[in-house]
């Protein structure tokens, strides 16, 4: 038998070939009995959403109400052809017969590629079908995606989708009727079937249609976000006594007895589509993969690099032939980018990319498209932040916000990005694989063909970034790069692999623009230098007493407050301000606070247990409340770009000692509101410290009031804004 859906997972299926965007894409099938006004809220969501209203329609299907409110509905909404620009048809049925033959007649009367049966008391969110969308073509044997499910009404929970598994599902279903799913699966499988016996017990019609449809070979997958709202009234199937819900088990585990023993075929696609997504999963039995897992170690032990970058074969050419293979290694055809490694893979993609027509005619809004690793806690996303912020105040403009990691300790930001977002994207949330999330990034890019796209340690777009220039030349490709760690150049090496697709760089400084220009060869015309900027309405001193806040947060009055925030890991070097505290442990007339989260968490609160004199006031996402605490902030980083923390602490009158860095030298060199040390290790790094807090012990208040005029000369976010807004334009204007 062949597989439900193409089984070569580098060909984009289905609409790949296609010049145009068929008629209808997506059907939502709207089963109704006496639902009421419910109606109304279950349309009204369907016509909120982010796709495109012209590739998608709505059918309510009328099981035979009688309620006098819901028929007054359907014959309003029959009277145009369409809802709020929808186009939507109502069809009757004469006769009750339930939900499962409902959601068959919506179907068979269906247009779209794709169909989602939603129930007319329940809700989708705005991004629900394009990321269904999106999921499902990168997954080539899914059948169907199912979201995280909001229940309200009668109980109020939230429930997020687990991992997909055949044998888990078969004894439990986790997924939800409302799931996108393909309409040939759903003619293969035969539709929904009714089932009613003793005392009227019905069962779970949907679950027992996922059975089948992996009985078929299909398999879910999950889209781990919140997306689908599911009203509770006291009759739900999913209220009922125990006895009967035991009973409706029973009915379902009985009747697909035999599908037990074909539904494994729907766990090994999810797999094979998943070792594919990654590949270089080879056989142990292949010589080659002991062989390529030799020359890993060898490499890894000889010249510290990952085992991911040279095969064997790229190892004997290496002492063999030595000019072969540095025309292979500079070639990039046959050795993984950093970005490639990155993204998960393992291997150079066999894969070559099609365009899928767009979704969206050019209307009246540009797209920028901002690609950035997460939502997380740092200056690098809130200064992408301004200018996702700078870009939405922009007239006729949109703005998509897309992140490799929606890692739920690092997502502190995802919030702060939403108000500016006309969606928000997190590939783990919707790919299985890293070739499902480079697909979904592209599919994503073809469908709404932003203008621009902006690149903040984004590796799938920098991978995409040929294929963006071959098929979309006129969309720009402009990324921001703000620092090299002291041993690994990052991101400025990464970008500097794909150069020539880009069309302009941005940097936080002008000595990042010596870097790109004496370090990597950049033409300096194609290099922005943007300053980072502090919001000075937010971060106003005025506004948050020094006294006041010390009282709220129990801290002594009568103390010189050093204060450190920011995240705990290697590169804010946390230790070092801890190692300081220790030394001055005696002291009485200091006290130390602490402000962050991180990596290192667990080892600084071991810390924290031996020192007295330190306050940990946990993480916050409003540091302009806690800066006022501090008579000094200290910053021990060992690397830096053009660092927020300096430039917010100036800003709230709060003097700094940092280390003799990039960016703080910066920033403290022009405009002395602090003190440099330089950096050693961290129990001389503590003495330096303390002794310049003794020697200025005096003089931090008029240290620190240097720091407002300067932000305000140099770094007031409403003039930068105008800046981002200018190159931003540019760039949109072509």
């Amino acid at each position: 038998m062949s597989p439900p859906v193409s089984a070569n997972i580098y060909v984009l299926i289905m609409l790949s070939n296609m010049d145009k965007m068929p008629k209808c894409l997506i059907s939502v099938i709207i089963p109704v009995y006496n639902t009421g006004n419910f109606l109304l809220e279950t349309l009204d969501s369907v016509a909120e959403q982010t796709f495109p209203q012209d590739l998608m329609e709505v059918l309510v299907v009328n099981d035979a109400s009688t309620d006098p409110v819901t028929i007054k509905i359907l014959r309003d909404i029959e009277k145009k052809p369409q809802y709020r620009g929808i186009d939507c048809r109502v069809l009757h049925h004469q006769t009750n017969q339930w939900l499962a033959q409902t959601r068959n007649t919506g179907v068979r009367a269906a247009r779209g590629v794709y169909i989602c049966t939603l129930d007319s008391d329940d809700l989708i969110k705005p991004d629900f079908l394009q990321k269904s969308l999106l999921t499902l073509l990168a997954h080539p044997h899914a059948g169907w995606v199912y979201p995280g499910v909001q229940k309200f009404g009668y109980v109020y929970s939230l429930d997020y989708p687990v991992d997909f598994s055949a044998p888990k599902f078969f004894w439990n279903n986790y997924c939800v009727s409302a799931s996108l799913l393909r309409r040939d699966m759903w003619e293969r499988v035969g539709g929904q079937r009714k089932k009613t016996v003793v005392g009227k017990i019905k069962w779970f019609e949907d679950w027992d249609f996922w059975i089948r449809a992996m009985g078929k070979g299909f398999y879910g997958v999950p889209l781990r976000e919140i997306q689908f709202l599911y009203r509770q009234h006291l009759t739900s199937l999913i209220q009922r006594s125990p006895a009967i819900q035991l009973l409706t088990y029973y009915l379902i585990y009985r009747s697909n007895f035999l599908q037990l023993f074909r539904i494994q075929k729907a766990q090994r696609n999810m797999l094979e589509d998943n070792r594919q997504g990654t590949l270089k999963k080879r056989s142990p039995w292949r010589l080659s993969t002991y062989m390529d897992r030799l020359s890993g170690i060898l490499l890894k032990f000889a010249a510290h690099r990952s085992e991911r970058y040279y095969s064997f074969r790229m190892l004997l050419m290496s002492l063999l032939f030595p000019k072969k293979f540095i025309t292979e290694v500079l070639s990039k055809k046959e050795v993984l980018t950093k970005a490639e490694f990155l993204c998960g893979f393992r291997e150079k993609l066999p894969v070559t990319l099609t365009p899928l027509p767009a979704a969206r005619e050019k209307g009246k809004f540009r797209t920028v498209l901002f690609g950035h690793y997460w939502w997380h806690l740092g200056g690098g996303d809130n200064i992408l932040l301004d200018w996702m912020r700078s870009t939405y105040e922009l007239k006729n403009t949109r703005c998509i916000d897309l992140v490799k990691e929606s890692a739920i300790d690092n997502g502190f930001l995802e919030d702060r990005f939403e108000p500016f977002a006309a969606s928000q994207y997190a590939l783990d949330r919707m790919a299985n694989n890293p070739l499902a999330a480079l697909l979904i990034c592209w599919n994503l890019i073809c469908l709404e063909r932003p203008e621009v796209i902006f690149i903040m340690s984004n590796p799938f777009l920098y991978v995409l970034s040929p294929w963006i220039k071959r098929y979309f030349p006129e969309t720009k490709i402009v990324d921001l790069l703000h620092c090299e760690d002291n041993n690994d150049p990052g991101w400025f090496a990464i970008s500097d692999e794909y150069r020539e697709f880009l069309d302009k760089r941005v940097v936080t400084s002008d000595f990042w623009k010596t870097v790109l220009v004496e370090k990597y060869g950049e033409d300096p015309g194609r290099i922005d230098v943007a300053y980072n900027g502090v919001d000075l309405t937010r971060f106003d001193p005025k506004k948050h007493p020094k006294l006041s806040l010390r009282k709220d947060f129990k801290l002594p009055a009568d103390k010189i407050i050093v204060g450190f925030l920011g995240r705990f890991d290697y590169q804010k070097n946390p230790f070092t301000f801890l190692e300081t505290a220790d030394l001055m442990l005696e002291d009485r007339a200091f006290h130390f606070v602490m402000i962050g989260k991180g990596t290192y968490d667990e080892q600084i609160k071991e810390r924290l247990k031996r020192l007295s004199n330190v306050t940990y006031l946990g993480f916050t996402k409003n540091p302009e409340r806690y800066y006022p605490l501090f008579d000094v902030a200290v910053y021990p980083s060992v690397y830096e770009g053009f660092p927020m923390v300096g430039l917010e602490s100036a800003a709230m009158n709060v003097p700094v000692i940092a280390t003799d860095i990039v960016g703080f030298r910066e920033q403290i060199g022009q405009g002395k509101f602090g003190f440099l040390y330089t950096q050693e290790d961290p129990k001389k790094d503590a003495k330096k410290i303390r002794d310049l807090l003794y020697e200025h012990r005096s003089e931090w208040s008029d240290i620190g009031n240097r720091g407002r005029p300067f932000i305000k000369q140099h770094h007031d976010f409403a003039e930068v804004k105008k800046v981002y807004q200018r190159i931003m334009t540019d760039l949109l204007d072509g």
